[in-house]
């Protein structure tokens, strides 16, 4: 008889990838461009042409994880790999040599870029394949997914919310060294603890060019993938643009930042009880539909005020539109992931994952384009030279993009009929 997984150990690999990673997509722009002065133009040109690189990378992450064979299993030697990648690159991202300079100063930042996000590809692609397979039956899952959620929130608190505080008493640098080092230790723990099923050695390998073509025929990927899309993208320039907003929009410190951030997080932890609750009594898709409405409503408030009591208010209404989508989104496509082992006879939680990376992965030619609208409607080109209305600028990056992008999930949302095994119909 096999082993099971200790839910709550497993569920710390999100801690893991959750800490830095959040503090590496939301303060990234706000270190390179406005604090050491890098173009816009070159950020958001980086950003386009990874954005390109990384929706190619994630599937075939996916694909290499289903095929692969080892005595550890499919995925944890992959696991043990990029976390070790990611958590070197990540402090490296933040200590940049003070001798670069130039065109070594813009090749340092790709580099290092790259080397964090393909790894935490990897990683995202390997982990979230672990969910469907390690806990096959939905109060398992429900709770493996739930207690993910709070470490999430937790990694949130500290990556993002604290971060502007941390980083202002000891420097981007040290702050950088001691994320990277908990998040590798964290994932050895986590990998050492998984029992992976040895069910996957008596199928047939899963072939790359049918499963794209079979997955992609469904309608429900299609709406999962395009809603997970937009969504990312706003969450991203939500959390990038509230830095430049509390320093251009409302003209305050650190702190301010720190209590901006943490009232989204707080809140989206407060609510994750309550909309757990709801997940129980009513259909998944259903809620998952309100949530995105939620958080589409509560990007108006930020763009109109002027107050730090203000922006709260939208603030909050954000932290409990965001916290539903969370507690919804992973187990939409663990259902859709049941439902494609029924079809097919195959678990490729892998491919399946990477394809829907790959749609996630596309919103980075969005947030690219984002930040050169920034630089071409507003003229902010750089900490040093943020043009005539960074006031607008950090609006309409908060506000403007991140409210389009939810009212396309909020609409393509509607094309989702009801999941399989991982939901209560």
């Amino acid at each position: 008889m096999e082993r099971k997984t200790n839910a709550f150990r497993y569920s710390m690999g999100t801690l893991g990838g959750s800490l830095p990673f959040n503090m590496f997509t939301t303060f990234m722009a706000f270190f390179y461009v406005n604090m050491l002065n890098l173009d816009m133009r070159i950020f958001s040109l980086a950003l386009f042409f990874y954005a390109l690189f990384d929706a190619i990378d994630s599937p075939l992450y996916g694909y290499l994880s289903d095929r692969t064979r080892s005595r550890f299993g499919r995925r944890k030697p992959w696991l043990l790999v990029a976390s070790v990648t990611f958590g070197v690159s990540f402090i490296a991202f933040f200590s940049p040599p003070e001798f670069l300079q130039n065109n070594g100063f813009v090749a340092y930042f790709v580099i290092m870029m790259v080397i964090v996000e393909t790894s935490m590809s990897a990683i995202q692609v390997n982990y979230n394949a672990l969910l469907p397979d390690l806990f096959r039956d939905k109060p398992e899952r429900t709770k493996a997914h739930t207690l993910r959620m709070g470490w999430m929130l937790i990694a949130t608190i500290v990556g993002v919310a604290l971060a502007p505080i941390i980083t202002d008493a000891i420097g981007f640098s040290t702050t950088a060294t001691i994320f990277g080092i908990v998040s590798m230790a964290v994932w050895v723990f986590v990998v050492l603890g998984c029992r992976e099923s040895r069910d996957y050695e008596l199928v047939k390998h899963p072939k790359l060019i049918p499963s794209v073509i079979q997955i992609a025929s469904g309608k429900k990927f299609w709406v999962v993938a395009a809603v997970s899309c937009f969504y990312n993208v706003a969450q991203t320039l939500m959390l990038a643009g509230i830095p430049f907003y509390i320093e251009y929009s409302l003209e305050l410190g650190a702190a301010s930042t720190s209590i901006m951030l943490g009232t989204v997080i707080v809140v989206a932890i407060i609510s994750l009880g309550l909309w757990f609750t709801a997940i129980k009594r009513y259909p998944l898709v259903y809620i998952w539909r309100i949530a995105l409405s939620i958080l589409t409503v509560g990007f108006v408030p930020l763009y109109f005020a002027n107050t730090m009591a203000f922006a709260i208010v939208g603030g909050v209404i954000v932290g409990i539109g965001m916290g539903g989508v969370m507690a919804t989104n992973d187990l939409v496509v663990a259902g859709l992931l049941d439902e494609d082992k029924i079809k097919y006879g195959q678990r490729r939680e892998g491919i399946y994952q990477s394809i829907i990376g790959f749609a996630v992965r596309l919103s980075g030619l969005f947030r690219s384009l984002a930040f050169f609208l920034v630089f071409a409607i507003f003229g902010f080109e750089s900490g040093e030279n943020p043009g005539a209305n960074p006031d607008g600028a950090s609006r309409f990056l908060l506000v403007i993009v991140p409210i389009i992008m939810m009212v396309f999930s909020v609409i393509i949302s509607q094309f989702m009929t009801k999941t399989g095994d991982g939901e209560n119909n």
